[in-house]
């Protein structure tokens, strides 16, 4: 499993259907690159706000064509470690707040070092 073609800010951006025996696994994969000066698509924020939607519509179409198909939904920044984006997400103020069921939705650059063990612990 390779997200190394995703991993460049000006690379289009792949998204990966994994279909399991018992199992339904979406990663919506999100380009961005935090600095100083951050904001509109290139905010992580912004961006996870944006995954979200686009899980849910995933979510809606995937269910109405397998009702009973467990689905789990997670949105990747292969280009951001996970202690830049919590640094981020502590100094900005949204309306939207990230919960812990949003974190551990989530996958960072970290978490693709080692996808076998993190696919273990979260699939």
């Amino acid at each position: 499993f390779d997200m190394a073609g995703c991993n460049a800010k000006n690379s289009t951006e792949c998204d990966f259907l994994i279909i399991g025996e018992n199992f339904i696994v979406v990663i919506e994969v999100k380009n961005t690159t935090f600095t100083s000066t951050t904001n509109g698509d290139d905010n992580p924020l912004i961006a996870f706000e944006k995954s979200l939607v686009q899980r849910h519509r995933v979510r809606e179409l995937i269910k109405s064509i397998h009702p009973d198909a467990t689905l789990l939904l997670f949105t990747a920044f292969p280009s951001m470690h996970s202690t830049i984006f919590n640094q981020f997400n502590d100094s900005q103020s949204f309306v939207t707040t990230i919960t812990e069921t949003d974190k551990e939705s989530m996958i960072f650059k970290d978490d693709l070092k080692y996808f076998s063990s993190w696919w273990l612990n979260n699939v």
